[in-house]
């Protein structure tokens, strides 16, 4: 996340769609849709492009409600345990 946040233009625009940029989790519970519509940010399937910084504050914000055993991970630690977690 360390990444996306340091070092993408500020700006910069996603290029999927609402409904493609999901972050996983199981049960499909905590969407961006759920994410925007609790914040108050406007939110569309498709046509409605997703800024960083909604991206951003939705991936915090899913780590610290999903899994907040690793908010004190640094990023590096995190894709490390991820990718072992999950390789391929």
């Amino acid at each position: 996340m360390e990444s996306w946040i340091e070092h993408m233009p500020k700006g910069m625009m996603l290029k999927s769609d609402g409904f493609a940029s999901n972050l996983y989790d199981p049960e499909n519970v905590y969407t961006l849709k759920r994410f925007c519509a609790d914040h108050g940010i406007r939110y569309g399937d498709t046509g409605v492009p997703v800024s960083l910084d909604t991206f951003t504050s939705y991936e915090l914000a899913f780590r610290d409600r999903m899994v907040p055993e690793l908010s004190w991970l640094d990023d590096s630690v995190w894709f490390t345990r991820t990718r072992a977690a999950f390789p391929g």
